[in-house]
């Protein structure tokens, strides 16, 4: 294929990811759940733009609708990402929770120490109630949560 249509296409991928994590192609929903997985898991951040790589394919991905990367499930010492990622309490700067376009849209995010924000789904969200409650844990409500892991034997 001719360099300058490949990379046209690569641009112009019509990829996009949705509020939810939920990807999509062409204004159409990618229904199939190991697929939306093997994107989560084949996305990266370059200086160029956000990349889906599948095997030795890639494209670059149109739109983002809030954020690229989510958070699948959390407990009290890590959480995990949709693409399967662990990351420890300890690389969490904070958690914020807000509205991102009007009060139908609250969202919890974690901003992680390498500068990712990685949006809560509705499962993981409810994951972290009974960590709030933890002696350990600090948080402080005003649009804003600051989580202070809890101290364990080192």
């Amino acid at each position: 294929m001719d360099p300058d249509a490949l990379a046209l296409l690569r641009r112009h991928s019509g990829l996009r990811i949705d509020r939810s994590g939920r990807w999509w192609f062409r204004e159409r929903p990618v229904e199939n759940d190991r697929v939306n997985t093997l994107f989560h898991r084949g996305l990266e951040a370059t200086d160029e733009g956000l990349v889906l790589r599948v095997g030795e394919q890639w494209a670059y991905v149109e739109t983002v609708d809030d954020t690229p990367w989510f958070v699948e499930r959390a407990d009290g010492s890590s959480l995990r990402l949709l693409a399967g990622e662990l990351v420890r309490w300890e690389a969490v700067v904070r958690l914020e929770v807000g509205a991102l376009h009007g009060a139908d849209d609250e969202r919890v995010v974690a901003v992680l120490a390498d500068g990712r924000v990685a949006r809560f789904t509705r499962l993981a969200a409810l994951d972290l109630a009974p960590l709030l409650d933890d002696a350990g844990a600090v948080v402080t409500v005003a649009g804003r949560l600051e989580l202070t892991p809890p101290s364990g034997p080192s």
